[in-house]
């Protein structure tokens, strides 16, 4: 294994980790302050946020990557994440118990900016 390869691994294992922070958010909540851990669990997703982005950016100055976020991208994903909740709510398998799809559409339709 080459630095470029490791670095690539490291890359998938901090997705992977963030992948296991958001299960945990939401099996325990995002509040939640795991035994003998110091950070609640949404909080522990921002570290593992910053990990993630550390590893992008050695990527990116070794020349691997030319990741830069693209507003336009992040609008239409935004848009299609909740297109995807409200085709759930409709199959029944999604409750908005906290009201904040009418929220959520009203930031998709102002075209809000991704937040960072």
């Amino acid at each position: 294994m080459n630095v470029i390869e490791n670095l690539l691994d490291t890359l998938a294992e901090e997705c992977n980790e963030i992948g296991q922070r958001c299960s945990k958010a939401n099996r325990f909540g995002p509040g939640e302050i795991q035994p003998g851990q110091p950070q609640t669990n949404a909080e522990r997703i921002e570290g593992e946020l910053n990990d993630l982005l550390g590893v992008i950016d050695l990527l990116n100055e070794l020349g691997v990557l030319n990741f830069r976020p693209d507003p336009e991208r992040i609008r239409a994903k935004r848009a299609k994440v909740v297109k995807f909740l409200d085709y759930s709510m409709a199959c029944g398998a999604l409750v908005d118990r906290d009201g904040l799809m009418p929220r959520l559409r009203a930031l998709v339709e102002r075209a809000a900016p991704c937040s960072g």
